[in-house]
This record gives C-alpha cells, sequence and structure tokens, in this order.
C-alpha cells in the first residue's frame, strides 16, 4: 500500500483515513506545519488487505501510536478494526460523516485543540 506523507516529519503524527481521493482533504495545508500528516491511498471498496498495512505503517513509523486518526464515512470500520485488533493508540479520533466537505470538520477540530493548549 501506499502512503502520502506531509508535513513535519518530526511532529505528532495524524492519520487520515479517508477511502477515495486523498486530495480532496479540505484545508489540509493548515495540517503541515504543526503535524506529520499519512493518508493512506485505500481505493473505495478494497479495505481487506489494507488495515494489516495501515498498522503495520502505524507500528513501523510511530511505535503504534498517532496524536490522531481521522476517518470519513466507510473509514470508520478501519478505525475501529485498527484500534482493536492491531493493538495500536491514538490520543484523539475523528469520525466525519458524507455530508461534510471531506476533512473540513477534523482538519478545525485538530487546529482549535492544538492552539488551545
Amino acid at each position: 500500500m501506499n502512503f502520502v506523507e506531509i508535513g513535519k516529519a518530526d511532529g505528532p503524527t495524524v492519520l487520515m483515513v479517508y477511502p477515495g481521493d486523498w486530495t480532496k482533504i479540505s484545508d489540509l495545508k493548515e495540517l503541515e506545519d504543526k503535524y506529520h500528516v499519512v493518508i493512506p491511498q485505500i481505493r473505495d471498496g478494497e479495505h481487506k488487505g489494507d488495515v494489516a498495512s495501515i498498522a503495520e505503517c502505524i507500528r513501523d513509523k510511530c511505535s503504534g501510536h498517532v496524536y490522531a486518526i481521522c476517518v470519513l464515512d466507510a473509514g470508520w470500520s478501519i478505525l475501529r478494526y485498527i484500534l482493536e485488533k492491531h493493538r495500536v493508540s491514538a490520543e484523539k479520533t475523528f469520525v466525519e460523516g458524507p455530508t461534510n466537505a471531506p476533512g473540513e470538520f477534523v482538519v478545525r477540530s485538530i487546529l482549535q485543540d492544538a492552539y488551545a493548549s
């Protein structure tokens, strides 16, 4: 599986699980200054092999822990499986429904949290 990595390499890792076109995640650039953003490239409807690859990436690159896992729509099932079966942890999780522009709620929530502390 391919992973897109953007932002600050030594920053807290934000995993964004968005089945489909990751380039449509709104406001993604706002996270680049503070966070290491990892986006697995998932094709719609093809999740079975992806879960293990995502968990392996988190274990290898982040010692099994990320700051936040953000999912859109069907990505929630991947999130649930990763947290339950693959012993991966996250300080925060965000689940968006399909009615929002992809990433809009998540990006704002992460930034609010970052600037509040």
